[in-house]
């Protein structure tokens, strides 16, 4: 009898621990993050800028909302990543553009999702440069820091997803010999 409990003690213990194990290496947290460029060019020329994820898991839908240094840099163009709209899926997407801020909402239509386990493209901002030589930054708006207009990543029937994000910084002509 307590071999009997022993042992089906010791099968729900390896159970519980190789649920733990499959649960911890399926669910990553998704990393947002912009570059940091240096670069030096000249007033009216354009750059293009990624906001790009590290992966993501079952993404049904997403909000973004990012910063940007408005007297630094003009937004010329945003485009979503190929990956959103290489599966063949429908979706819907709006967006929302005032100075030196950008929101894009994005979903899936028919419950389908994205999931990737490399590095991607969100979506690409195209700027036009205004000043040289200039400090800049992208920021990415959490959740947190605005419940409204923040930033979310949704699974499917809409879940939150947790995420953690990097915020970028654009430099151009500083630190030149000769600027």
């Amino acid at each position: 009898m307590k071999r009997r409990a022993i042992y089906g003690s010791a099968a729900l213990v390896v159970l519980v621990v190789a649920v733990g194990v499959l649960m911890s290496t399926h669910a990553t947290t998704t990393n947002l993050f912009f570059p940091t460029l240096s670069t030096c060019t000249n007033v009216g020329s354009q750059i293009t800028v990624n906001l790009q994820a590290n992966s993501v898991t079952g993404v049904n839908a997403w909000q973004v909302n990012v910063t940007f240094t408005a007297y630094a840099l003009g937004l010329k163009s945003v485009s979503l990543g190929s990956s959103w709209t290489s599966g063949g899926h429908s979706y819907f997407a709006t967006t929302l553009n005032n100075s030196g801020t950008y929101q894009y909402a994005f979903t899936y239509e028919n419950n389908a999702t994205l999931t990737k386990s490399t590095a991607y493209t969100f979506l690409s901002f195209v700027f036009t440069v205004l000043q040289r030589p200039v400090i800049g930054n992208f920021h990415i708006v959490t959740a947190s820091e605005n419940v409204q207009m923040g930033t979310y990543v949704l699974g499917q029937s809409l879940l939150i997803q947790t995420y953690t994000t990097t915020d970028g910084e654009f430099d151009n002509c500083l630190n030149r010999p000769g600027h």
